[in-house]
């Protein structure tokens, strides 16, 4: 089975939040439930990002290594899309490049509460019907959870 995570942000030292890090967790916990699972971290950075001042690394690099240290999942089995900015690059790159070359019909996907809705919708629509994802969502644990909300319906 392949586990799916999308970036949910890197600062620019190259540290992921704490909210990348719980999700990551949870990818980690839910890996237990399958024979050889591979994972599939997605993200460059945000577009927000001025040229000038961008991460010294991208979200899926930070990610795969918090992967492998944390839950001591071999490299070889955690496989990077370094090209998205957003959540619809997420979904196009991840079809493109990983899913369609290797045949890969089922995976699960693991996001924030909050950020839920919108990937169903944008994963939906770009890989289609002949593609079933599983979707699992982590609990929102900070303050600022309004604010969050009312961003991701934009």
């Amino acid at each position: 089975m392949t586990i799916v995570i999308l970036g949910g942000g890197i600062r620019r030292e190259g540290i992921l939040p704490a909210k990348v890090k719980e999700t990551l967790k949870k990818a980690c916990e839910i890996s237990k439930k399958y024979k050889n699972p591979t994972f599939l971290v997605c993200g460059k950075y945000s577009f927000l990002y001025p040229k000038d001042k961008l991460p010294k690394t991208t979200e899926s690099k930070a990610m795969k290594e918090y992967l492998a240290s944390y839950c001591k999942i071999p490299k070889s089995k955690i496989y990077i899309e370094n090209k998205s900015k957003d959540t619809i690059g997420n979904a196009y790159y991840a079809k493109k490049n990983f899913f369609m070359p290797r045949g890969i019909k089922k995976a699960v996907l693991i996001a924030r509460d909050y950020h839920l809705p919108k990937i169903k919708y944008i994963f939906k629509k770009v890989f289609g019907k002949e593609y079933k994802f599983k979707y699992i969502k982590v609990p929102t644990s900070f303050k600022n959870k309004k604010n969050t909300w009312k961003n991701e319906r934009r």
